[in-house]
């Protein structure tokens, strides 16, 4: 006898309560034939205060721990006659989208960004953030996203959810939809929300950042994990820039996309998602996508 497995399929339905506390692992339209044989749903606690919370935590620890994202640096000439004030300049014309900026101190020396991910934006009432995770290179025809860029989404989305939801209200969430930045797409989930009157933007950012983009989950033990494995410095690459609360608005922006420039070098940084559907050459392609999108701005 031939057993056929047709396409999974998942629904969920509020009932009588103001929200849905159920989660389902995996995501919803998210599942596909080949990609594992476990299907979870976890109930809500009976209505009571982030019942919402703890479901969704318990479909997080099914996904493995989700591994880390590994960095990597390479060193690049800078043309002799090519100011830096030019390459800034040439990457605003390149990126309008993205938030562009350079800036040097003594004590970080100097760095140039173009990065498309928002970590916090707001005017002290309405607040923003996002979940940026899949990556694939641009296509003018369309993007089909395997299971593993959906999967890398959904955990980054789930993550911020749960941040949010100690310190907000009045959460809304779109996405996850495709956006496109210079030579790449990557899947993104926008949140809008009000910070609670005892909730300040330091304790959300303390806990929203690093975002498993960037680190990894579970937090402390991916972060211990890169801080000893990790064969190069990351310094400011996945930290974070922008204003904070400059004439009450904050525009804060994760450290992708960024090199750091010296005299007649400079050293550009990306890096990935790595989870267990990763392969070796699939990731450094990634990272060398990522990177050629500063590289041609020293062409």
């Amino acid at each position: 006898m031939q057993v056929v497995v047709g396409q999974p399929f998942a629904a969920s339905e509020t009932g009588g309560r103001a929200n849905n506390e159920d989660a389902i692992y995996p995501a919803i339209g998210q599942a596909a034939r080949g990609t594992g044989a476990l299907f979870v749903v976890c109930d809500g606690v009976g209505g009571a205060e982030r019942g919402e919370v703890a479901s969704a935590l318990a479909c997080e620890a099914l996904a493995d721990g989700m591994a880390v994202t590994g960095g990597r640096d390479v060193q690049e000439q800078i043309p002799h006659n090519l100011k830096t004030e030019e390459v800034f300049w040439q990457a605003c014309k390149e990126y309008p989208r993205q938030f562009v900026a350079l800036f040097s101190t003594p004590q970080s020396g100097t760095w140039l960004m173009a990065t498309p991910e928002i970590l916090l934006d707001g005017d002290g009432i309405e607040w923003r953030t996002m979940a940026l995770a899949g990556t694939m290179p641009y296509n003018e025809n369309g993007t089909e996203w395997s299971a593993k860029n959906k999967a890398e989404q959904q955990y980054v989305s789930l993550y911020i959810k749960r941040c949010l939801k100690c310190y907000a209200d009045e959460i809304k969430e779109e996405g996850p939809y495709t956006t496109q930045a210079a030579n790449l797409v990557h899947l993104r989930t926008d949140f809008t929300f009000k910070l609670r009157p005892n909730a300040t933007v330091g304790q959300l950012l303390h806990n929203l950042h690093p975002t498993p983009a960037v680190c990894g989950m579970p937090k402390d033990e991916a972060k211990s994990f890169i801080m000893a494995n990790e064969s190069n410095e990351r310094l400011y690459y996945s930290g974070f820039a922008g204003p904070l609360n400059l004439n009450g608005n904050t525009h804060l922006y994760v450290s992708l996309r960024c090199m750091q420039m010296q005299t007649n070098t400079c050293k550009l940084y990306a890096g990935g998602g790595i989870l267990k559907e990763s392969t070796e050459e699939s990731e450094w392609k990634e990272t060398e996508a990522k990177l050629s999108a500063m590289q041609q701005l020293l062409r």
